[in-house]
């Protein structure tokens, strides 16, 4: 059993930088197939960029308590910006489930556990180009599908899915997002409603009321639903 600092982004023995010198980390099973994978691409002629990858608790929890608190702007699924002075229950509902369509809760995040991580083509980006992680730069005709149509080729060899590869209902699509199912799959067994009801007696947790509120579907619909490899 995993224990719960792990499973909430608190722990970080087991990780490790995915190449010298880089800031960014992930869990030491993860980087050896992440190694494959990027030998594999270069020889098609890309480059894999990893924009993130761990993420802790700490981290997570700042990124929500801004956008709770309008430090950074908030929009919902139609990609429209809400109005932070808008303060009705209605709105701060709307605005709550707008969060969690882009964000995950602060503990409930997949890149607490060193399993999940954000790639792009860095050989596709022109010079300065600033990644955004949107839908428009991973299909059709963006510049970095044709990275990740190579990949949708490649991900099972290496034991990596895509946990959001569709729009189930909960959180938007994000091609980009990349996991290693060995791992993950411990997490979210593990990962029990006891231990979310624990992160919910974090007071400097914004917005704590709705997600007590609104409980199940903060369980079911918004951490639960993925797409199953």
């Amino acid at each position: 059993m995993l224990s719960p600092d792990f499973l909430t982004g608190k722990d970080e023995s087991d990780l490790v930088a995915i190449e010298p010198g880089s800031r960014i980390k992930l869990h030491e099973d993860v980087v050896p197939q992440l190694d494959r994978m990027r030998k594999a691409a270069a020889k098609e002629g890309f480059d894999p960029l990893v924009v993130s990858g761990f993420r802790g608790f700490d981290h997570q929890l700042r990124i929500w308590n801004e956008k709770a608190t309008g430090k950074r702007p908030v929009r919902d699924e139609n990609n429209v910006l809400l109005d932070f002075e808008a303060r009705s229950p209605e709105a701060m509902e709307k605005r709550f489930f707008a969060m969690l369509r882009w964000s995950a809760f602060p503990g409930l995040s997949r890149h607490h556990w060193g399993s999940d991580f954000d790639i792009v083509d860095r050989k596709a980006m022109p010079e300065g180009y600033q990644v955004q992680l949107v839908p428009e730069e991973v299909e059709g005709n963006g510049l970095f599908a044709p990275f990740h149509d190579w990949m949708d080729e490649q991900l099972e060899e290496y034991r990596f899915f895509r946990p959001y590869q569709t729009d189930r209902g909960g959180v938007s699509p994000e091609r980009w997002h990349i996991s290693y199912e060995p791992l993950s799959s411990r997490c979210l067994k593990d990962f029990s409603e006891d231990l979310l009801k624990k992160i919910l007696g974090n007071r400097q947790i914004e917005m704590r009321d709705l997600a007590l509120k609104h409980l199940d579907l903060l369980w079911n619909r918004y951490f639960q639903n993925i797409d199953l490899p």
